[in-house]
């Protein structure tokens, strides 16, 4: 791949990380002050907010990435693309998913299920914990498929460096880490 497309490929990925950071960012804000008022949204970011900007920059970074892939594979024209492409997509949205888990806390009650909410909010800090886990486990999995397609240069820019790495292994540690916070999460929660 020649360094023309990963100039243009790279700044794409960056525009498209940094502004879904931000959208998910106004989606909680939304979604908090429509539910509820702008200081109670402000008020759960002093609650959450270590949890809320992992996640946002954890969608940020897989979004990025995604599309790194997307527009590395479209330049490199493999057949095997489609099927790496449906790979990273699936990895992906379900790592988004279970990131956003915690919104249904807030948009219960609006549909008038408190009931389930209440319950919900018990377990908010697991449903985060397993969100930014599902982040970093999307995230290695992505970087593996670069690794594993060659979709960088070697030892140039930061997927270069980061990717002197095994990713494999990586993607292994993440998924084993984030089976095990969420379990201590849970656990936590519920004792």
């Amino acid at each position: 791949m020649t360094t023309i497309y990963t100039n243009n490929i790279v700044r794409r990925s960056y525009l498209w990380g940094i502004s879904s950071s931000v959208f998910i960012l106004g989606i909680y804000f939304l979604t908090l002050t429509l539910s509820n008022s702008l200081l109670h949204a402000i008020e759960e970011l002093k609650v959450l907010g270590i949890w809320i900007g992992l996640l946002s920059v954890g969608f940020g970074i897989q979004t990025g990435l995604f599309v790194y892939v997307k527009g590395a594979l479209k330049a490199r024209s493999t057949a095997q693309a489609t099927a790496t492409m449906a790979a990273a997509g699936g990895m992906s949205a379900t790592a988004m998913v279970a990131c956003c888990m915690h919104y249904l806390t807030t948009i219960l009650p609006v549909l008038g299920l408190s009931a389930v909410s209440v319950l919900l909010i018990k377990y908010q800090t697991s449903f985060l914990a397993v969100g930014v886990a599902s982040n970093l486990v999307g995230i290695t999995f992505i970087l593996r498929l670069i690794q594993e397609q060659e979709l960088y240069e070697v030892g140039h820019g930061v997927l270069g460096k980061l990717l002197r790495f095994d990713m494999n292994r990586a993607f292994i540690y993440n998924t084993l880490l984030g089976i095990l916070l969420a379990a201590i999460m849970l656990v936590r929660t519920i004792y």
